[in-house]
């Protein structure tokens, strides 16, 4: 890193835990970097889904990768968001989202292509590192002939 940068973070003295803003980018990639390696285990990273390139969506998995390898506890979320909400881009498809742990809240969820943090009204249905881990559904056929396979959920808000 640079001697500007290093000196930069040497007088940087936030309140800890810290939550920083996290892209994927080169920029906020070396601020995580730095920041995790001076306050381990007090940083946390908030996916900013930002959607200057059409790889932004893919930034996703990037993002949550790079931070276990930072030591900054997140993981990769298969399930179903409330499907009667017309502000949600989901359908009666499963969707994915990244969760980070925030000491004091637990598991916070952050959906980049809702630009939202999942609440009680989604559905987790597997977690794990990548989406290999969480896949809603794996296994492999094994036979001649055709075959399909469709699955449709309805995620719904109840009043208690």
């Amino acid at each position: 890193m640079s001697a500007v940068f290093d000196d930069a973070m040497a007088r940087f003295a936030p309140e800890l835990p810290l939550a920083v803003g996290f892209s994927g980018g080169a920029d906020s990639t070396a601020l995580l970097a730095a920041c995790a390696r001076r306050w381990p285990g007090q940083v946390l990273a908030v996916h900013v889904h930002h959607g200057l390139q059409a790889a932004a969506d893919d930034f996703e998995r990037h993002c949550a990768d790079l931070c276990r390898r930072l030591g900054v506890p997140a993981r990769y979320v298969s399930g179903y968001l409330r499907n009667d909400d017309p502000e949600l881009h989901v359908g009666r498809t499963s969707h994915s989202w990244a969760e980070a742990w925030v000491p004091g809240l637990e598991w916070v969820g952050f959906d980049p292509a809702n630009d939202i943090s999942p609440r009680g009204d989604s559905l987790r249905v597997a977690v794990g590192l990548d989406y290999r881990d969480a896949a809603p559904v794996s296994g492999r056929r094994v036979g001649f002939g055709d075959a399909r396979m469709t699955a449709e959920a309805s995620v719904t808000l109840v009043d208690p």
